[in-house]
């Protein structure tokens, strides 16, 4: 079956990088000039994914779109930026946008940013049983953190709470991931921006309570008083959890 890519843009030499290098990862590029089309193509073709031009509209109707795309649209959505504007870029991420890039662009990067997401995807979705049936040696590798009804196993990108997948995202993955590593240790802002994002650039560190507040959000019993990660204020974030391990 082919796989589609959806492509928001009336860059014309925009949508044919994007449109060569995807076909050279076996996609199809769908290319869309209006909101009103890129709903009616989600229809048709059930994509794997949407590469989006923000220079298409202004920024708040682009932030009002994205988010009303999302409440039913879970698949990747990397958004292209001709300069970078870091208060948009934080109010695109709390749209639960996938990958942010600045131009110039490197059409086959953008490929392999898509290609990373959807890899991601899949492990989020490998069978419970890789880990539900794991010895003790395996477990402990697989780091498989419980607290409060919550199963984690990092390395198989799941989070599991009451028999039901709570589908964090990637970045959030990474980011419990390094605060798991480092589990115990009160880590600034900055250091969580260079250890999961690989830039620490003054103005930046809203990206991270955005994240961390969307991780609370959905690990937390009450994420005003949380369990998982704590704030230490004036200082950073700490991760606290204990090792599961299943016979």
């Amino acid at each position: 079956m082919n796989e589609y890519v959806i492509a928001l843009t009336e860059n014309l030499p925009l949508f044919t990088g994007i449109n060569d290098a995807c076909n050279e990862n076996g996609w199809f590029v769908c290319n869309t000039t209006t909101i009103n089309d890129l709903k009616k193509n989600l229809l048709k073709r059930d994509p794997i994914g949407i590469i989006w031009d923000l220079e298409y509209e202004i920024p708040a109707a682009t932030l009002k779109d994205l988010k009303n795309l999302r409440k039913n649209f879970r698949e990747p959505i990397i958004v292209l930026a001709k300069e970078k504007d870091i208060d948009y870029e934080v109010k695109l991420f709390e749209t639960q946008i996938n990958d942010y890039i600045t131009a110039p662009f490197d059409y086959s990067d953008i490929a392999i940013r898509l290609k990373q997401q959807l890899q991601l995807k899949m492990l989020l979705h490998k069978p419970r049983n890789s880990f539900d049936e794991a010895d003790e040696d395996s477990a402990f590798q697989k780091r498989i953190f419980e607290l409060n009804g919550i199963t984690l196993c990092l390395d198989s990108f799941r989070a599991i709470k009451d028999g039901k997948d709570l589908q964090l995202t990637p970045k959030e993955f990474k980011l419990l991931d390094y605060l798991a590593k480092h589990c115990g240790q009160v880590l600034s802002r900055e250091q969580l921006l260079q250890g999961v994002w690989g830039y620490d650039i003054l103005g930046t560190s809203r990206i991270v309570d955005i994240h961390i507040s969307h991780l609370r959000d959905k690990l937390e019993a009450d994420p005003n008083t949380p369990l998982w990660i704590k704030t230490n204020r004036g200082f950073g974030y700490s991760f606290s959890g204990k090792i599961k391990i299943k016979a």
